[in-house]
């Protein structure tokens, strides 16, 4: 998960991947920009990471643009597919990379995987604190 300036390591992570030849594991990149054909710089290459198939997943959002499912923000994305995420959480072993401000897109996204992982009772924000304790959730954040 990114917004911004913060794709900068996930395209470093996703040339790694290129380079090394790894398709395997699914890893899906969810960014976050303001204007479409504005500040997407980077989709012509984001798009080819996907077509290789060095990236499984790309969900771009725009938080200045009307979109019809009404996602504006990352963790707008991650409510939407909140299924998928609890899913790739508890039963897939995922870790998750988020790169971005720490006041509001870092806090929010942080905020989210807490509602998502406390469906059905559960703790969700003890859960986060394991995945940030075993490092399979870190973040790249900046004021």
């Amino acid at each position: 998960m990114c917004a911004g300036s913060g794709i900068g390591p996930f395209l470093g992570f996703l040339e790694h991947r290129k380079n090394s030849n790894v398709k395997s594991g699914f890893a899906w990149l969810v960014f976050g920009c303001r204007n479409k054909g504005k500040d997407d710089l980077h989709i012509d290459l984001l798009n080819s990471y996907l077509k290789e198939g060095y990236l499984s997943k790309l969900s771009i959002v725009y938080s200045r643009d009307e979109s019809a499912d009404g996602t504006k923000y990352v963790q707008d994305v991650l409510d939407q597919k909140s299924n998928e995420v609890a899913e790739m959480i508890t039963n897939e072993d995922a870790s998750v990379f988020v790169c971005g401000d720490a006041k509001n897109m870092g806090k929010c996204v942080y905020d989210t995987f807490i509602k998502i992982l406390s469906a059905d009772g559960k703790n969700g924000g003890e859960l986060v604190k394991n995945l940030v304790a075993e490092k399979k959730y870190k973040q790249d954040l900046w004021n």
